[in-house]
C-alpha cells in the first residue's frame, strides 16, 4: 500500500525519487523535489495518505484478529487530540 500511494503521488507531483525505506512508524527518502522547499508539504501529505489509507483498511478488515490489533495498537488516548482517533507515523521529520 505504501508503494502504490507513493509511486501515484510522485507521479502527480513529478519530485525526483532516488530511494526509500519503509520502517514500522516511519520512513525514509531521498528526494529531490522541485523546489527544494516543497519538501515539508510533500512530506505530510505522503504521510496523510498512507495513514488514511492504512487506517481505512484496517478498519474494513477488523474481523481478522491481526488487523483489529493493529488498529487498537495506533488508537491515540482520548486526550491527546480531539480531531485525532490514530497515529501511523512518528510527528516529525527531519529534511
Amino acid at each position: 500500500m505504501f508503494v502504490e500511494v507513493l509511486r501515484a503521488y510522485r507521479q502527480e507531483k513529478g519530485f525526483l525519487l532516488i530511494g526509500w525505506v519503509l520502517m514500522p512508524d516511519h520512513f525514509h527518502l531521498l528526494i529531490k523535489p522541485q523546489p527544494a522547499e516543497s519538501t515539508s508539504g510533500l512530506i505530510q501529505e505522503l504521510k496523510k495518505r498512507t495513514a488514511q489509507r492504512t487506517v481505512s483498511l484496517l478498519t474494513e478488515n477488523q474481523g481478522h484478529p491481526w488487523c483489529r490489533k493493529m488498529l487498537s495498537g495506533l488508537r491515540l488516548p482520548a486526550s491527546l487530540h480531539s480531531d485525532s482517533r490514530y497515529r501511523v507515523w512518528e510527528r516529525r521529520f527531519y529534511p
